[in-house]
This record gives structure tokens, C-alpha cells and sequence, in this order.
């Protein structure tokens, strides 16, 4: 079963029966398929799943004693309730067969070539059983194809719709390629892609038309690096390329078609510094200038003020989905800060829970616990 798998649906490993310390965090390979126990505690059935999602939920949650990051590259495998006692029937008289086999060749059973070749048929004929009777058993795994759980081509449409739904709102108009990629392992509410190769070809398909977004390889203040908006071709996905809302990119794409044609009065060909970007329909108006340059740009230079030197911040936040909207915060705040050299940022978080009936006492135990691994300088539970 591990090699048909594996081979079947590209998964970066099958682990069978495995504890979840030894089931790897990562996201590039591919997914990973995690075979639950055949076990009635870990079974499932159609009328009732919750043995089966109780069993995967610790996996799925935790590596060990450290939270798992990339939640959505394990697909797991539960064996089916009702052909739980066949199987195990199955599986005791191939050992039996296995076994028998194994005192003939050390010497253990002494029998003459007929009875040799019967045990030999014997343990074959067990062995196919059991493997037929396996597929029964871990039958849900076919809900894979059937039901989209993995995606192994993915449309541009639907990488659109996911930027509008969750990134390309409140005013942001840009966000990291290689973030949503990385947001698409962790977050059980995302896709499943099959891995990386298939987040880029649906950004490369998309760039084909000027239908979908825009994409640059990265940004140079207000100018995009590497601008791509319906010319095709090869993404890179590091760290700097940028997915850019389409309305955005159109504007850009305009703006940068006619910038060369509409110089600002006093700029000609010769002084005209390559910084300097001008605003095509007015001539006062120019971004960027270069300090100094009133006399040649015609822009007064604005005058000078009290810079200011510290900066505070909060926000509630959904706990739902706490974990996107923490990240967002990095990416499109701390990190503007974090960036710039002689800047000195500290975070505090601040959690409140509260329950009219009270907390429970294997609540409190776990959350105090992992407080604890997590260094928290306060944890406490109050009356």
C-alpha cells in the first residue's frame, strides 16, 4: 500500500502507524499521507467519522510537543469500522502461514517437498487475501480525487478569487507570492495543492491573459521589479516576488507605458534623473524628487518637520483565524520595520479567555503547559 500510493499521488512520504513527532513539518515536497492505526479507536465510519478525526486531530496539531506549522500538507488515512474484524481474521492467518514458513526454513519443522510447496501456496494465497481485504479497509483514501482533497492542476480563476477573499482588501493591492503559497500548507480552510509546481503554473497561466493579476519579481519603492501583466512566461517564487491585484497592475502597466512621453516641466532627456517618476496629467506633480532639485523639477520642497521616533500599535483580532491574521500583521507592519536598519521593535501579545462555566482541569494543565514551552513571562487563571 505505501508503494502504490506514494507512487500513485507524489506524496513526500506515507507513514504507517507513525507517531507525530516523527511525521515531518515542511511543505515543498508534497503532501504527506498519515495511515491511522487499524484500531476501532481510530476507525471511521459514514454515519460517525469522530474516533477517526479525534485520532488524526492530535497529528494534525501537534509534532510531538511543538504545534505543527504546515497543518495542511498531512492527508490521512482511517480504516473502515465494518471491515475492521476481516481484516484482522485476514492478517492473523497470513502471520500463521508466515510463521510456518519460517520453522521449515531454520530447521524448526521437518516436512517432506509436497508439504513445503502447500504451506509455500498457502502463505501466498493468505497474502493476497490480506492485501485485497487491506484496500476495503482504508477505502476512504479514494475520497482524495473524488472529492478535490488534492489539487494537482489548479485554474488562475480560482487563485484570483482566493487573493480577493483573503488578501486584496482594506486597501492592499500586492501581497507575497511565495506567502500564499505558504499559507496554502498551513491553513486547513486553503486548498490542498499537490506542491509547489502547481501554485506556479496556475500564476503562470494566469499572467497569459490580463484577466486574473499581476506579477512582479519584486519592488524598488514604488516601482515593481520584473513586471509581468499579461505577457506569460516563467515565475520565480522567492521571497520578493509580489502577486499584484489586477486593477492595480492595469494602472501600472498604463502608467509606465506613458510615463517616457510625458516629461515634468524643466526635465529634458539630458537631466532628467532616472529616479524621478512623473505623473502623467499634472505638470506640478512629481514623486520622488531627488533633494535639491526645485529649481529643475519646479516642486517647492516640502518643509521640514519633527520626525518621529516611536510608534505604537493594537488590534483585536479574530481567534478563529488568528494565526493568518498574526502573520498579515508580521508581513504588512512589523516587517516594514524590521527591514530598516537602527529600528528597534518589540511585540507583546495579550490573550483573555473567558467561561461562564469555568474552566476545565485538563484545560487549564494543557494550556499552562504550553505556556510554559512557549516561554510566556505570564500565564495565569483567575477566578
Amino acid at each position: 500500500m505505501r508503494a502504490a500510493d506514494a507512487a500513485k499521488h507524489s506524496f513526500a512520504g506515507v507513514h504507517i502507524f507513525t507517531a507525530s513527532v516523527d511525521i515531518p513539518d515542511d511543505y515543498r515536497k508534497g503532501p504527506r499521507l498519515v495511515v491511522l492505526p487499524p484500531e476501532s479507536l481510530c476507525a471511521f465510519t459514514r454515519e460517525d467519522g469522530k474516533n477517526a478525526y479525534t485520532a488524526a486531530e492530535e497529528i494534525l496539531r501537534n509534532r510531538g510537543e511543538q504545534p505543527r506549522q504546515k497543518q495542511n500538507r498531512l492527508i490521512f488515512a482511517a480504516a473502515d469500522f465494518d471491515a475492521l474484524s476481516r481484516l484482522k481474521d485476514h492478517a492473523r492467518t497470513y502471520i500463521a502461514w508466515s510463521e510456518i514458513l519460517s520453522d521449515i526454513d531454520n530447521g524448526k519443522l521437518n516436512l517432506d517437498l509436497f508439504q513445503i510447496n502447500q504451506v509455500k501456496q498457502q502463505r501466498e494465497t493468505s497474502e493476497r487475501s490480506l492485501n485485497q481485504i487491506l484496500k476495503e479497509t482504508y477505502k476512504w483514501k479514494n475520497k482524495l480525487k473524488e472529492e478535490e482533497w488534492l489539487i494537482t492542476q489548479w485554474s488562475p480563476i480560482h487563485l484570483r478569487n482566493l487573493l480577493h477573499q483573503w488578501y486584496f482588501k482594506d486597501g492592499k493591492t500586492e501581497v507575497s507570492a511565495a506567502r500564499v503559497w505558504q499559507d496554502s500548507c498551513s491553513y486547513l480552510y486553503f486548498p490542498r495543492l499537490l506542491n509547489e509546481d502547481v501554485f506556479c503554473n496556475a500564476v503562470e497561466k494566469g499572467l497569459e491573459s490580463e484577466d486574473y493579476f499581476g506579477f512582479a519579481s519584486g519592488k524598488d519603492g514604488d516601482a515593481f521589479l520584473g513586471f509581468n501583466f499579461g505577457k506569460g512566461g516563467r515565475v520565480n517564487l522567492d521571497d520578493a516576488a509580489l502577486l499584484i491585484e489586477r486593477e492595480t497592475a492595469a494602472a501600472y502597466r498604463d502608467q509606465i507605458m506613458e510615463a517616457p512621453s510625458t516629461p515634468a516641466p524643466g526635465v529634458t532627456d539630458e537631466n532628467k534623473d532616472p529616479g524621478v517618476l512623473e505623473k502623467s496629467g499634472d505638470s506640478n506633480f512629481v514623486e520622488n524628487p531627488m533633494p535639491g532639485d526645485a529649481s529643475t523639477t519646479g516642486v517647492t520642497p516640502p518643509l521640514s518637520t519633527i520626525k518621529k521616533k516611536q510608534f505604537y500599535g493594537s488590534i483585536n483580532i479574530d481567534p478563529v483565524k488568528s494565526k493568518m491574521d498574526f502573520a498579515m500583521i508580521v508581513d504588512e507592519v512589523v516587517q516594514q520595520f524590521t527591514t530598516k536598519l537602527g529600528i528597534d521593535v518589540d511585540i507583546f501579545v495579550e490573550i483573555k479567555a473567558k467561561s461562564t462555566e469555568g474552566f476545565d482541569e485538563s484545560l487549564q494543565r494543557t494550556i499552562k503547559e504550553n505556556c510554559s514551552v512557549l516561554r510566556f513571562q505570564n500565564s495565569e487563571f483567575e477566578e
